[in-house]
């Protein structure tokens, strides 16, 4: 967190390229929001908005965060209709499928994630591959296949992923949480896993 205080002020003083200084504000908010920071997650948000870099996808999972989901899934929905190439697409669609998931929309977060796989497979990059295995294994768990959204997760753990390090050792606690709306019985459902098992607040078991 610092570092990237320290970088966005020497690029604000004297102002740096307007992209460059929204990247670094951008950045600043996303450690804040997963510090549980969220009204100086808000603050660098619109920090980073005025600098010209999208808030998005950070701020909708903010929202979603915040329990706003009709909120966080307009705001997602948005950020996806703007994203002109795969590439930019590629960085809202994790996103996407999280908080669509959250408003009780599966077939729309298979959609998603099936395209995130598809991008992932032509790219070939190890981070984007993880989180198309993770979106691939959250809707799989929605959908109430648990062995197939483990099976879809477990490759991916282990392969390499930025500086030479695995994943498995970069997140060894690595897990996943989302909402899912309320179910045909009025109870909310929250899921979430950690290599190798997963669990559930459901009355879905874990698998042995």
């Amino acid at each position: 967190m610092d570092e990237v205080r320290r970088a966005s002020d020497r690029l604000s003083h004297p102002p740096g390229p307007p992209g460059v200084v929204g990247m670094a504000c951008y950045q600043q908010a996303e450690l804040h929001r997963l510090r549980g920071e969220f009204a100086k997650a808000e603050q660098a948000y619109r920090q980073a908005s005025q600098c010209g870099r999208t808030p998005q996808p950070g701020l909708a999972q903010l929202r979603l965060t915040q329990g706003r989901v009709d909120a966080a899934a307009a705001a997602i929905r948005t950020a996806l209709d703007e994203a002109q190439d795969r590439v930019a697409r590629s960085k809202v669609l994790a996103a996407y499928v999280e908080i669509v998931l959250a408003a009780g929309d599966v077939s729309v977060a298979r959609a998603a994630a099936d395209e995130l796989t598809e991008i992932a497979g032509d790219v070939g990059a190890p981070l984007l591959h993880a989180a198309a295995a993770h979106a691939q294994g959250a809707v799989l768990l929605a959908e109430g296949d648990a062995k197939a959204a483990l099976a879809a997760l477990a490759p991916r753990m282990d392969e390499m992923a930025g500086n030479g390090r695995p994943i498995r050792g970069r997140a060894r606690g690595y897990s996943s949480a989302w909402r899912a709306a309320p179910s045909r019985t009025g109870t909310a459902r929250r899921w979430s896993w950690t290599r190798p098992g997963w669990s559930s607040s459901s009355s879905a078991r874990s698998p042995s």
